[in-house]
């Protein structure tokens, strides 16, 4: 009975709607409709009281009539399909112009009055994304409407409060009624449902936890354009809980945009949040969802105008690798990061090589592998140093690591460098040809970056030869003391270099190298592949390349071979290097070993020792000029600290003493700058040089002159007083003149690299020595030395040096050289004392050395370039005149000075008289006044 008055009643307030809409103006609704309504309103939510004692199915039956009802009567109403999921929508098929509202109402808020939901005319009853719940879900959710939820609207676009939180008013013991109650709410208190803001707080009472995430997502696109750029950061974490917890790929889709579009020009940290952002977002949605939902994100902005959102792309792809599938992976990231490798930023550039790094770490596609390793070496190439130091630290070791896992780290990876060095020699051999050039022009920079590779991938290529041993089963799995020094035995670049971590275990693998040590030390072992490769291919071709390359013209490559070959021998250890790299040096160094064992039994400096070669002697100098030379000295027998390689380096050295003296010191010099640099060998060269020193030939006395320069820059203070100066001054007074000559740079070098008083002194009086003593007046080449001896120091010099010695012996020698017999020396001394005085002019020097030093000796430089060397004559007229306007400037100065100074002082006399004067005007007033009081005084007595 109960169920058909709420029937009767539905139908009746149905009715009461249509005919309210045919009858309803824009602007007001009948007021008698409006109290009709509100009566059956009322008794509808009494009786259902009633009906909640009846059962479910009953309930449930009568509530798809009713909609049914509606359904049919009003077919403007929109609904949808419940079998989507979705929940059925109404709108009222109003005009547009009409801005009348219709209340809708749930079941349950009919009876409790807690939640209404406003639809615009002509509008669905909730916006795009706001209503979305699971489906299969029976309940409609906040914002939701039925068929049957309907209520009475506010006057013109504006909701009471009243009807629909009336039952949640606190008591009140005041005798009034409900209807006067609720008429002052509507009157006082009225909600504008077309404000966005004020519709969403109105929902926020009955809202469920989940369906924040709700809120978040129709709020944040409004609220993103009004923050401030520089805070913007402030929304990453709203904006990502709202993507990784809603239900709907669309509205996930959308915000996701709205976090990679969050910033226009995101820095480092800011690029940093939303990275982490996106890998919370990964690992929340899983490998699939990353895919689909992270990944289009990345494209579209991957041609950005702005570089800092090619950044961030670029960042993105590394850091979402250990979140993609595998196959995804090898496909859409690399050739993302393949196609950004060409951007024109370097900062991309390197951002890309980062992740390439990460990327080789989780990639397992084999078929990319070539690929992989073609990338890396444009990338190492790379113009921009920061993009290929970031290669060889991060994206190298990653490659290195991926190819010795598929055993390819040899013989494909390393061969492939070797072969690029080797090609690369061969067409500068092929260009030298063809060209008739007398220097190689080879490609400097592409080869260094080869050698780069094979120094950084040292580790890994020690590992991949530990690994396979053969007899590595019968090593103990109990753990031992062992001796090694991983810190000693490997420099590596970068952590990703060190052995310990590329191995996994770092006690594991000292106990390895223990083990390889001990087995390579022994008479014979039994060698294996990987062994074989390095012994039979690397090593060989390593040292033919140094073998092809001279010393001088390539002082870079020599220095990176050197530490290439030094790198190899420390990580391999000392019995290895005996076994396998040392002969091979000395055969193609054509040295026996043998030679090596008499030196140390016979170590008489005055026993002749020479190069046992198998060729004839005009090949020593030539083979002895090349890199291979300098790099065994250094790379092999000064790595290890051991007496029996120092006395085989001492031994060497002494030999190239001897046999480059005769030609060309390069390699000598080229081994000596490399062992200058640690102390501990320079005590051995001093000894080597004193040998020389007291050589019977003059050669190798001259040349050991020419190499105490290269130890003057690095020895103590110490060393040079009692060491080298001792020696010099003994090869200034050797018989033979050009050993007295090849003296006069190394004291050059003295004054410069040293401030100690008595060395100093020393130096002045051998130099003196050289100038004035009869016996060197007419030796042109010592003169030539000096001269440029001076231009080298001048700058450096003591000032009281420069203006005692320098200047004023200049000036002779240019006076001299104006009346030389040979116009070949007079040109000689004249080009040497212009680039001196080309020096000397950018120092400081007083008027009075210019005026009688300088001066002087650049007019005689002037009459000599005016007859030798006319093309430098304006140059050293330009000199004059300049200095001859300093002169000028100064004696202008000067005069000015004085001037001042005369009229100052002149203008302080005439004040001191003017106030003298003053002072005793003054005193004569003062008296004539008193004297004036004292007469009338006397007539005032009188009367």
């Amino acid at each position: 009975m109960i169920t058909e008055e709420n029937d009767d009643l539905a139908k009746k307030l149905h009715q009461m709607t249509r005919n309210s809409q045919d009858t309803l103006t824009p602007r007001k609704q009948s007021v008698d409709d409006v109290s009709i309504t509100k009566q059956i309103t009322g008794q509808i939510n009494i009786r259902n009281h009633h009906r909640l004692a009846d059962s479910q199915s009953e309930s449930e039956r009568q509530d798809s009539k009713q909609c049914n009802n509606v359904k049919q009567d009003s077919p403007n109403i929109e609904t949808e399909n419940n079998q989507t999921g979705n929940v059925p929508e109404a709108s009222l098929g109003q005009s547009p112009n009409q801005s009348d509202k219709v209340i809708l109402l749930s079941d349950n808020e009919s009876i409790a009055g807690s939640q209404t939901l406003e639809v615009e005319p002509g509008l669905t009853a909730h916006p795009a994304g706001d209503n979305e719940v699971d489906p299969g879900t029976s309940d409609p959710g906040p914002g939701r409407a039925s068929c049957q939820q309907m209520q009475r609207q506010g006057p013109i676009g504006q909701e009471t409060i009243s009807e629909s939180h009336s039952d949640n008013w606190q008591h009140s013991k005041r005798n009034m009624s409900e209807a006067l109650k609720k008429t002052v709410m509507t009157e006082a208190f009225r909600i504008n449902r077309e404000n966005r803001i004020v519709d969403e707080v109105s929902k926020v009472g009955e809202m469920e936890t989940e369906n924040v995430v709700l809120v978040l997502t129709r709020c944040l696109p409004h609220i993103v354009p009004h923050v401030l750029l520089a805070r913007r950061e402030e929304l990453i974490p709203l904006i990502l809980c709202a993507a990784s917890l809603h239900t709907d790929s669309r509205e996930r889709d959308q915000l996701l945009n709205l976090l990679f579009n969050l910033i226009k020009k995101p820095d480092a940290d800011q690029r940093q949040m939303i990275l982490t952002g996106c890998v919370v977002f990964a690992e929340h949605v899983g490998p699939s969802q990353a895919e689909v939902e992270l990944l289009p994100q990345c494209w579209e902005q991957i041609n950005h105008k702005y570089e800092e959102r090619r950044l961030l792309v670029a960042e993105a792809c590394g850091a979402l690798v250990p979140h993609l599938p595998n196959e995804i992976r090898s496909s859409l990231v690399l050739s993302m990061l393949q196609q950004m490798l060409d951007d024109k930023s370097g900062d991309v550039r390197q951002a890309v090589v980062r992740s390439l790094g990460i990327l080789m770490a989780f990639i397992d596609d084999k078929d990319k592998y070539h690929q992989c390793c073609e990338l890396l070496f444009d990338a190492i190439n790379d113009t921009c140093e920061a993009v290929a130091m970031t290669t060889t630290n991060v994206f190298l070791p990653s490659i290195a690591q991926w190819s010795r896992e598929l055993d390819l780290l040899l013989t494909h990876f390393l061969n492939s460098v070797l072969n690029n060095m080797e090609l690369l020699l061969k067409d500068a051999m092929s260009s030298q040809q063809a060209l008739g050039s007398g220097q190689l022009p080879l490609d400097v920079g592409r080869f260094l970056v080869n050698i780069k590779i094979c120094r950084s991938i040292i580790p890994h290529l020690f590992i991949s030869v530990l690994e396979t041993m053969p007899s590595l089963d019968r090593l103990s799995h109990d753990h031992h003391e062992t001796t090694v020094n991983l810190a000693s035995r490997f420099i590596s670049s970068s952590q990703l270099s060190e052995p310990s971590i590329i191995f996994g275990d770092n006690q594991r693998l000292c106990e390895m190298i223990d083990f390889f040590d001990d087995y390579i030390s022994g008479e014979w072992y039994c060698p294996w592949a990987n062994h074989d490769w390095l012994a039979k291919q690397f090593f060989p071709r390593l040292i033919a390349l140094t073998v092809q390359i001279d010393v001088i013209p390539f002082p870079k490559l020599l220095h990176s071979f050197s530490d290439l070959v030094a790198t190899l021998c420390r990580a391999f250890g000392r019995p290895f290097v005996l076994k396998q790299i040392k002969p091979k040096f000395c055969e193609a160094l054509q040295i026996e070993i043998a030679d090596y064992e008499s030196d140390l039994a016979d170590p008489d400096p005055d026993t002749e020792i020479e190069v046992n070669v198998k060729e004839a002697p005009d090949s020593v100098s030539g083979c002895l000029t090349k890199c291979d030379v300098a790099v065994y000295a250094y790379g092999v027998l000064a790595v290890f600290p051991e007496e029996e390689d120092r006395q085989q380096l001492k031994s060497l050295c002494s030999r190239l003493l001897k046999s480059l003296s005769i030609s060309s010191l390069g390699s000598l010099r080229a081994v000596f700058t490399q062992l200058c640099v640690n102390n501990l060998y320079h005590d051995m060269m001093l000894q080597v040089l004193w040998d020389g020193v007291v050589d019977s030939s003059d050669y190798v006395r001259s040349a050991s002159a020419a190499m105490f320069q290269l130890l003057v820059k690095t020895v103590s203070d110490v060393l040079m007083s009692t060491r080298i100066v001792p020696a010099l001054v003994t090869l200034a007074s050797d018989p033979e003149m050009s050993v007295r000559i090849s003296t006069v740079s190394v004291f050059g070098s003295i004054i410069e690299n040293t401030t100690r008083r008595e060395m100093l002194d020393k130096v002045y009086m051998q130099l003196q020595s050289f100038m004035d003593e009869a016996i060197y007046r007419d030796k042109h080449q010592l003169h030539l030395e000096l001269i440029r001896t001076f231009a080298q120091i001048g700058p450096n010099a003591e000032p009281r040096f420069r203006d005692e010695c320098i200047l004023p012996r200049l000036a002779a020698m240019a006076a001299t050289n104006n009346h030389a017999a040979s116009a070949t020396v007079r040109h000689a001394v004249a080009i040497q004392l212009f680039d001196a005085y080309s020096a000397l002019s950018c120092c400081f020097v007083s008027e009075q050395m210019v005026q009688e030093a300088l001066l002087p000796g650049l007019r005689c430089l002037k009459l000599d370039m005016a007859v030798v060397a006319t093309e430098h004559e304006a140059v050293v007229n330009s000199m004059i005149r300049e200095f001859e306007n300093k002169l000028e400037n100064t004696v202008k100065e000067r005069s000015s000075s004085i001037a001042s100074v005369t009229m100052t002082t002149a203008a302080t006399a005439a004040e001191d008289v003017k106030t003298r004067m003053i002072n005793k005007f003054r005193d004569i007033k003062d008296k004539s006044a008193s004297s004036k009081a004292s007469i009338t005084n006397i007539f005032n007595r009188k009367k």
